[in-house]
């Protein structure tokens, strides 16, 4: 995916607006690190939300972290959107993946 190289091409705009972008070794492990941003109680902004992003053989690798942290809840001021994308024609995955 592009999402990473573009997110760190543009970390002058997203340094700006105070928007922090960590790349995850790996699928599973991003979604446990990103888990921690729906629990948090006190922030000095109003909130804060992580955003997980993976192709479907990523989501099919994070699957237990992603059980665990939508079944946890949230906390009020804290949240993650969960992105998944397809790749087809296995462009940039081991096997062709789509989410119908």
């Amino acid at each position: 995916s592009g999402v990473d190289t573009e997110l760190l091409r543009q970390r002058g705009l997203l340094d700006r607006e105070e928007v922090y972008f960590r790349p995850g070794v790996n699928e599973e492990l991003g979604a446990h690190v990103i888990w921690g941003t729906q629990k948090l109680k006190a922030s000095a902004y109003d909130g804060v939300f992580g955003m997980w992003y993976a192709k479907a053989p990523g989501v099919d690798r994070a699957c237990d972290a992603l059980r665990q942290a939508n079944a946890s809840g949230t906390a009020r001021r804290g949240g993650v959107l969960a992105l998944c994308g397809d790749d087809y024609g296995a462009k940039s995955s081991v096997i062709p993946s789509s989410s119908e």
